[in-house]
């Protein structure tokens, strides 16, 4: 499941050339981090934006059936979530399921 959200991940940023600024990468740009274990350590670290938004996401999909894999194998790799304000991932979650369902994989 890993290699398929990250795949679909960068198939994702792809389209829209990893642009930040780009309301429709913009929900998702965060979810680089799960693709580079030293940069994600590096963020970790420093209490970066992006890792705040990564661990408040993944804490708030742990109780999605779907996420379970993806999760326990992303928890394997040091990679958890963490309570965290209340953020706002509906359009991150709505991309995170087109990921799940493989909407973004191409081999």
């Amino acid at each position: 499941m890993y290699r398929i959200i990250c795949n679909s991940l960068r198939n994702y940023a792809s389209d829209f050339d990893s642009d930040i600024s780009d309301p429709r990468y913009r929900p998702v740009y965060f979810l680089r981090l799960i693709e580079n274990i030293e940069e994600y350590s590096r963020n970790k670290t420093t209490n970066t934006e992006e890792y705040r938004l990564l661990s408040a996401f993944l804490w708030s999909i742990r109780d999605c059936e779907r996420s379970e894999q993806i999760l326990h194998e992303l928890k394997m790799l040091g990679i958890e979530g963490e309570f965290s304000q209340k953020t706002d991932f509906s359009e991150t979650n709505r991309i995170w399921q087109l990921f799940l369902k493989k909407a973004y994989w191409r081999d």
